[in-house]
């Protein structure tokens, strides 16, 4: 079976060639909740709980929905923990469950690619696989260049200098392709990504006197809604959120001048990642070469991971 892993600090995403596909949360808490339903008794429910080296631990949504201890995913050092580790049994576990014979393709940000060795023992640990890894952002990459079977389908990409922006959680990544080949002085990763922007938009609400209190999760919605709720009614702050998608795009659109400065041999740029949707209508404003928007930057960087899975193992190239 081929899999297409992506465990970004914020969400694990994976896609399997039996047509699985999961997405949740990157939070690990320590120990299971215990959940009492009103009309009596416990109630389970779905919850993706793991066991590694006889600990137990809640995997997504579940650990913070229901107050468990969290262990700190974001570290670079964090692929050796095995809170990690948790993340990786929770999303191939039913994957590994149908086929034992698993060849995963995963990513790494782009200045830690280095640690793909350590990366690959990790995964190693919990699930007997062949592993191969490769800068996140080129996931985006062969999610365009490639059809679900592997097969070239943008074959301009071949010959191309192609910038990528790959905007996260908590970190944008941006790699540089030539000729399919990455330009590695020419990539890297800074720590600005949504939760930068959606603790901008709780901020500017606090000091403008909107609401004192707005969680990330709120800030989140109000990204799409434009508005926040106080005392049951709804609060226009669509102004608030436009202004500072602008500034995080100034500030991300800096750092890939830094890098890239004027370089007009670049044909295409590609806007992916969560924060890739979100930031989009900012971004035209600052574009110098062609810009493509992936049709599904949440997700773009796990389906190329498979795509990329399929050409390599079913094509032999």
């Amino acid at each position: 079976m081929i899999i297409g892993l992506d465990i970004g600090y914020g969400t694990t995403k994976l896609i399997d060639s039996n047509g699985r596909v999961c997405s949740f949360k990157s939070i690990v808490g320590v120990g299971e909740p215990q959940k009492i339903n009103l009309l009596g008794g416990e109630d389970r429910g779905y919850i993706r709980v793991v066991k590694i080296g006889g600990n137990t631990y809640t995997v997504g949504e579940d650990a913070e929905k229901y107050n468990l201890p969290i262990v700190d995913v974001k570290q670079r050092n964090s692929i050796e923990s095995l809170a990690f580790k948790a993340l990786v049994l929770a999303a191939i576990g039913d994957s590994a469950k149908s086929a034992p014979d698993l060849k995963i393709i995963t990513g790494l940000p782009v200045k830690f690619h280095d640690d793909a060795p350590i990366l690959i023992k990790s995964i190693n640990d919990v699930v007997s696989a062949e592993v191969g890894v490769i800068p996140q952002p080129a996931g985006s990459f062969f999610d365009l260049f490639l059809d679900n079977k592997g097969n070239v389908v943008w074959h301009e990409l071949n010959h191309s200098r192609v910038g990528i922006i790959d905007i996260g959680t908590y970190t944008t990544d941006i790699l540089l392709i030539d000729n399919l080949n990455i330009v590695e002085a020419l990539s890297g990763t800074i720590t600005v990504g949504l939760h930068r922007l959606t603790t901008s938009i709780i901020n500017t609400c606090k000091n403008e006197g909107i609401r004192q209190s707005l969680t990330h999760a709120e800030a989140e919605r109000s990204l799409e809604s434009g508005s926040v709720k106080k005392y049951g009614k709804e609060i226009d702050i669509s102004s608030i959120v436009q202004a500072q998608k602008d500034n995080i795009t100034k500030d991300i659109w800096s750092y890939v001048n830094s890098m890239w400065g004027k370089d007009e041999r670049i044909d295409y740029l590609i806007l992916t990642g969560g924060g890739g949707s979100v930031l989009c209508d900012s971004f035209p404003k600052f574009k110098t070469a062609e810009l493509t928007i992936t049709s599904n930057a949440f997700m773009a960087n796990v389906y190329g991971f498979y795509k990329l899975g399929r050409r390599i193992y079913e094509h032999g190239s």
